[in-house]
């Protein structure tokens, strides 16, 4: 007869030691839901679009920073140098009317007003010079760049201004809608927008999933005696299902109806918005392109009075050296001299920076020849 085995320690208990895991495979497939899915996917698309015109429209804007900056740099320099030439010119009839007061042909007075003046002159100088300074620092702080870079600026005198722009606003104005990178992007977030209204409207309707679920228990244990220790026992028990779910959230307490309310909303601003900046878009079109007609037209008088002011002062300034001439007239005509080279200079930069203007309002300051798309003779 065998005796029974005793897995009893001296005690009167057990020991035993257990190892479980439960592993477990889900899978759910969307089947249909009235294109829900899809809306919320549509959305997504629309504004990751939107999201790059915007960052096109942030470098158009530095662009155009950097371009005012430029130029207001090269009208501060070309300022400067006008004051340096009125300098000269204001010198040169000092030492005229010197020399009339030696030779007993002019007054005092006239030797103190010419001194004056070209005092007065170098002061202006020295104005003009910090003006240009600044301009200088506006222009590296646009740039990124710290006001103690030693910048070599090219200049922007030979470059052509258009002498012709289109005269047809209203295809620039649906030209500029075309390419408007911040138009695009209103575009494309009012899309974005109406998907997501869309989205709100299908979620209150049922969706179909297929479900699968395979599981399993797997374990083992072992009982240690005093004297001998029990087989191992081993579980492994697998199991799994298979469904199609129909589901429908017939009530949310008003959740997915003021969902619905907000992306409705959302959408109705978005369109406001877009209409706003369609508005704008063709206002700044307008402006943009008259602003560059009026430069283009005061570069031009400014030329004009440049170049008769210039020999005003010769035949003045020759006329006084001569002992013909007074020095009124000799000073009134380097003031008018300096007065007009100084508008030159600003006229020309304003009609450049006009012309980036409208190129930024249609869109097209991107591109390189975006400001010779208007014209592209001498001036």
């Amino acid at each position: 007869m065998t005796s029974m085995p005793n897995f009893l320690t001296p005690r009167g208990y057990m020991a035993a030691n257990a190892m479980a895991a439960f592993p477990e495979i889900q899978l759910s497939y969307l089947l249909f839901d009235f294109g829900h899915t899809r809306a919320t996917i549509d959305s997504a698309k629309a504004l990751s679009i939107a999201s790059n015109f915007d960052f096109t429209q942030t470098h158009q804007k530095l662009f155009m920073d950097v371009i005012n900056a430029y130029y207001n740099h090269e009208a501060s320099i070309a300022d400067y140098e006008a004051a340096e030439e009125s300098v000269r010119n204001t010198r040169l009839l000092q030492v005229s009317a010197e020399s009339r007061y030696t030779h007993g042909e002019a007054t005092i007075v006239d030797v103190t007003l010419a001194r004056s003046n070209a005092a007065t002159a170098v002061f202006q100088q020295d104005q003009k010079r910090s003006a240009e300074h600044s301009a200088r620092y506006a222009l590296l702080q646009a740039m990124g760049l710290p006001p103690d870079v030693n910048l070599s600026v090219a200049s922007s005198r030979d470059t052509r201004l258009p002498q012709q722009i289109p005269g047809d606003v209203s295809r620039l104005m649906r030209a500029s809608l075309e390419r408007r990178p911040d138009i695009l992007s209103d575009l494309y977030k009012m899309d974005a927008a109406t998907a997501a209204t869309r989205a709100a409207q299908r979620a209150m309707l049922p969706k179909l999933e297929f479900n699968a679920n395979v599981q399993a228990y797997i374990g083992e244990q072992k009982v240690y005696g005093y004297t001998q220790t029990a087989p191992a026992s081993r579980v492994a028990q697998p199991n799994g299902t298979v469904a199609v779910q129909l589901s429908w959230p017939l009530f949310q307490g008003g959740l997915l109806q003021n969902q619905l309310r907000q992306a409705r909303s959302r959408e109705r601003a978005q369109r406001a918005t877009l209409d706003k900046d369609v508005l704008a878009a063709e206002q700044q079109v307008a402006n943009a392109r008259d602003a560059l007609e009026t430069s283009l037209s005061s570069v031009h008088s400014a030329a004009v009075a440049r170049d008769a002011a210039q020999n005003a002062f010769k035949a003045a300034s020759a006329s006084y050296s001569a002992g013909v001439g007074n020095l009124t007239d000799a000073t009134q005509a380097q003031t008018q001299l300096e007065q007009a080279t100084s508008a030159y200079a600003v006229s020309h930069a304003q009609a450049l920076m006009n012309a980036a203007a409208l190129a930024f309002a249609t869109g097209e300051l991107t591109s390189a020849a975006g400001m010779e798309t208007f014209g592209d003779d001498s001036n």
